[in-house]
């Protein structure tokens, strides 16, 4: 996803396609992208409607950090950007 990521996270493929990418079955890109969901490292713009990604914006690259900045202060006006769980 990183690779695939326009500036500032969004990713447009669909599970079957990552699949494809990375030469897997669609079943384990679905448990993966379920886990990354959960949590936080991947997002679901949108609600969760239509197929589309974006990497949690904390993570996400972009073109400029004048650009990282500009999103960090539209997250943290908005209640900042969603969290990141790791296990304990």
């Amino acid at each position: 996803m990183v690779e695939e990521q326009e500036p500032g996270g969004a990713v447009h493929l669909t599970q079957p396609e990552m699949a494809d990418l990375l030469g897997v079955h669609p079943s384990r890109v679905s448990r993966a992208m379920s886990l990354l969901v959960n949590r936080g490292l991947v997002v679901r713009p949108n609600g969760g409607k239509g197929r589309s990604y974006a990497l949690n914006p904390t993570v996400a690259g972009y073109e400029t950090e004048e650009d990282f900045v500009r999103e960090m202060r539209r997250q943290l006006a908005v209640g900042g950007p969603p969290p990141i769980l790791v296990p304990e």
